[in-house]
């Protein structure tokens, strides 16, 4: 069994949609080069936010005292860390909105995996992307496809 994927997905106007694979155990994410992740939008501090897996596999957020702050799912995000699940809703600097989720790759295309959570409203690829939802449709249609029928 494979290790399962997790991943960011950030859209604003001014930057575009963008996708951000988490494939190591640590990231930092802030505006500036330092960062594993540059965010360059002026209400994300230069040292903003750290993601990290813990030994369980499992990703977690915690604030680096940044000056705008980071929420979680509408509630602050303090220096000690909180668990991530799929489908959870990252607010940054109190404008930047980024998506938690599951990726699952087929070859070279990646699907989203969205885990209804009772607190959010549930986001699809249609809505994130429209290309990637078109070709997420036709990789479903492929036959030998898990969600070919």
């Amino acid at each position: 069994m494979s290790k399962r994927r997790y991943g960011l997905v950030i859209s604003r106007s001014d930057i575009g949609i963008n996708y951000y694979a988490l494939d190591g155990d640590r990231i930092q994410v802030g505006r500036g080069s330092r960062n594993e992740l540059d965010l360059p939008i002026d209400s994300v501090s230069g040292r903003h936010c750290e993601i990290k897996r813990n030994s369980a596999g499992h990703f977690a957020i915690r604030d680096l005292g940044s000056t705008n702050g980071t929420r979680l799912n509408g509630h602050e995000v303090s220096e000690a860390f909180a668990e991530l699940h799929p489908g959870d809703e990252i607010l940054l600097g109190g404008v930047t909105p980024v998506r938690f989720i599951e990726l699952i790759g087929i070859g070279e295309a990646l699907r989203i995996k969205e885990e209804p959570r009772p607190d959010t409203a549930p986001i699809s690829p249609d809505s994130v992307n429209p290309v990637a939802a078109s070709v997420t449709r036709a990789m479903r249609s492929l036959p030998g496809s898990d969600d070919a029928r």
